[in-house]
Parts: structure tokens; C-alpha cells; sequence
């Protein structure tokens, strides 16, 4: 488990500000501001016009360029959040377009010995049972990287988050868990890591159930010893104070046992507010007013 040296850090982030939001809580967890890049794509119109996003279809080489030019401290990692955001015009269900676009980035990592992390999100296929397959669009951007992590809320505590391995070429057989805390006089939280490793897989992180017991069942802490949930309880655990659209509650009822007649009457005695938005119908659950 070698240490490398401090080095410098790519940031390409259409989703948080890198000056207000990344380099604040980066410097949190102990990083050095210097040493944090945000990567543009090239200006707008003329030299003098403000950068524009660098879509990997047509910028790949003045990322390459840019990687390549003298820095004091040489680069360890790339970060591209989200990636569905720098595709440009390449198809994000597109198998073949996907990995020509990944090889790249790996050849850029092997080059410059450092690491490339891919954000991406979850597509709304709540009844799958295989994280790798809930990544949004194709499933070459988990065949092609040589580990896939899944964050997600425990379905213990949600107020932990559990970062556990969907696929890996590593050793990295588990995942470990962490909160978010506040420290006095700061604006951002920092991430705390619990000890120990996590009991969840990441099939079961976005299942929100143990894939080892029976319909929506809970752990007392060992993986052998399941307890059963009630239809109020799994409801309890799948929504809580969140929205649901209608159909994927059913669609994920289905897959965890196909005890939807339960989950219905557990719905009729539960505080359920339904109302459309896009076009779809959603539930939205009063942790409360649950059946225990």
C-alpha cells in the first residue's frame, strides 16, 4: 500500500462550483488549494472570450496538451463529474462510442501514472437488481474501469453514507461507510469515515434491502441472522420523507418478494399525499403515520 507524494488534481465539475464549493471542502479534507485544477474546454469565440466546457469528443487533445505541460508537482488525478455532462455529440448508450472515448482517458491515466475518476448517476430502474446495470447509459462505462464504487444512503442510518464496490479488478472486497459533519465556523461539512467496513453490497445499497433473506429483510448486524419487515417497515425503508414515483414503488415491490397487495394496504393506512409531476405520479409518505 504505497503512499505517493502529493500531486496535482484535474477537476472538470458542471455540477458544483469549483472556487465556492470543491476547492473549500477539498481543503477540508486535508488537501492543498494549490494543487487543484478546474479544466476548461477552450474560450468561446475569440483567445479573449470565457471558456466553454471541454467536450471530449473534440477536446481530448488539448486535454492531452494541457497535461503535458510543466507543472512543479506532477498530476495524480483526474476528475470528470459528470461524465454524461463532456460527452459532446458521442451517444451515452452507445457501446462501441463509449469505450473508443474511455480507452482514451485510460491512456492518458497510464501515461501520467495517475487516476481518472468517472462520476456518473443512476438510471430510474429502481427493480434492478445489479448496481453495475443502474449506472445511466452504457454499461461499457463499468466494463471499462477497474472498479466501480456506489455511494449511496445506508438503508441502517441515513444519515451514513456507504461507499461500497459494484465491480472491481482490485482487492477491494468491501465497502466502508462515512458521515457528514459540520465543524465550527465552517461553511461545507467534512466527511468523517467510520471505522471498520461496511456489511452492505451495492446490489442491496440501491435495493434498500438484503439480498441474502426474504422480502424486504433487515439485519441485526450479522448477515445470517435476518429479521422480517412488515410492508410498513420496507415502506418506511424505500421512501421515508422522500418522493416515489408510483410505478417504481410497485416495480420495486415486485422484485423484493411481489407482496404488493401489503404494500398497498400499508398505503391505505399510511399519511400518502399523491400528485403528478412530469406526467407521472408520485407518492410521498409520512414516515410517521407508518404501520411498525
Amino acid at each position: 500500500d504505497q503512499i505517493m507524494a502529493p500531486g496535482r488534481v484535474g477537476i472538470m465539475s458542471a455540477e458544483d462550483d469549483p472556487e465556492r464549493m470543491l476547492k473549500p471542502r477539498c481543503r477540508l479534507a486535508g488537501a492543498d488549494p494549490r494543487l487543484i485544477n478546474t479544466i476548461y474546454g477552450p474560450p468561446a469565440g475569440d483567445e479573449s472570450g470565457p471558456p466553454t466546457w471541454l467536450m471530449l469528443d473534440q477536446h481530448m487533445l488539448k486535454l492531452e496538451q494541457y497535461l503535458r505541460m510543466p507543472t512543479p508537482a506532477p498530476w495524480r488525478l483526474l476528475i470528470i463529474d459528470p461524465i454524461t455532462s463532456y460527452l459532446g455529440a458521442v451517444d451515452m448508450n452507445e457501446n462501441s462510442a463509449v469505450r473508443v472515448l474511455l480507452a482514451r482517458l485510460g491512456a492518458i491515466a497510464s501515461e501520467h501514472n495517475m487516476a481518472v475518476v468517472i462520476v456518473n448517476h443512476t438510471n430510474k430502474a429502481i427493480g434492478q437488481n445489479s448496481a453495475v446495470r443502474r449506472a445511466l447509459g452504457s454499461v461499457a462505462f463499468s466494463d471499462a474501469a477497474r472498479v466501480h464504487l456506489t455511494v449511496a444512503r445506508s438503508p441502517d442510518d441515513r444519515e451514513v453514507r456507504v461507499m461500497a464496490p459494484a465491480k472491481t479488478n482490485l482487492d477491494l472486497a468491501a465497502g466502508m461507510e462515512y458521515r457528514l459533519e459540520r465543524t465550527p465556523g465552517e461553511q461545507h461539512p467534512s466527511i468523517k469515515w467510520l471505522p471498520g467496513y461496511t456489511t452492505w453490497t451495492a446490489d442491496e445499497l440501491l435495493l434498500g434491502r438484503r439480498l441474502d433473506a426474504d422480502f424486504g429483510s433487515k439485519t441485526t448486524g450479522k448477515r445470517d441472522q435476518p429479521a422480517k419487515l412488515s410492508a410498513g417497515e420496507w415502506l418506511d425503508r424505500m421512501i421515508g420523507s422522500r418522493e416515489m414515483a408510483r410505478g417504481d414503488l410497485m416495480q420495486a415491490s415486485k422484485v423484493a418478494g411481489d407482496r404488493r397487495g401489503d404494500i398497498l394496504d400499508a398505503l391505505e393506512v399510511a399519511g400518502v399525499t399523491e400528485r403528478v409531476r412530469a406526467k407521472r405520479k408520485v407518492l410521498r409518505i409520512n414516515r410517521n403515520d407508518l404501520g411498525q
